[in-house]
């Protein structure tokens, strides 16, 4: 399993936070070039844009760089590129199943269930939170990342 997909709405706050806190904890264990690891959205609402500007301020207070990640929406193709398809919430993993082709061998799970988060059911939205809540979403990021990692190696 070495290509992940994070999936949220819109590819601005969640999933790529999630994508830079991943490419992040595999860069500290020594195996990020063993991995592809990319966004994308359930909607085309920001296709194009960078994410959302206090995405991109927590991520850059915590050492993240976020400034190759620009919003697209995911495509029938990423369920046979990527091997493991990771939403953030129950919404996402509906529709996320609901687009899988049959005959695509993808894992499609949401974030906090694959990792047996006991903390976390899914990954909150800050989108329409204050900075308080871009901040709390990162710290539940940084906590299932670290299971991620573990077990996917």
């Amino acid at each position: 399993m070495n290509r992940i997909l994070f999936v949220c709405t819109g590819n601005i706050c969640r999933s790529p936070a999630a994508e830079a806190v991943c490419r992040n904890k595999l860069k500290e264990v020594g195996i990020l070039e063993k991995y592809e690891i990319d966004s994308a959205a359930i909607h085309a609402y920001h296709v194009g844009e960078s994410p959302d500007y206090r995405t991109v301020n927590e991520g850059e207070r915590r050492g993240l760089n976020l400034a190759q990640i620009h919003a697209r929406q995911i495509t029938l193709d990423d369920f046979y590129q990527y091997d493991l398809i990771l939403g953030m919430t129950e919404e996402h993993l509906s529709f996320l199943k609901s687009k899988q082709p049959a005959d695509s061998a993808a894992k499609v799970d949401i974030l906090p269930n694959y990792v047996e988060s006991e903390n976390y059911k899914e990954i909150i939205d800050p989108y329409y939170g204050g900075e308080g809540h871009f901040s709390e979403m990162y710290d539940s990021l940084e906590e299932i990342m670290d299971k991620l990692v573990l077990k996917i190696t």
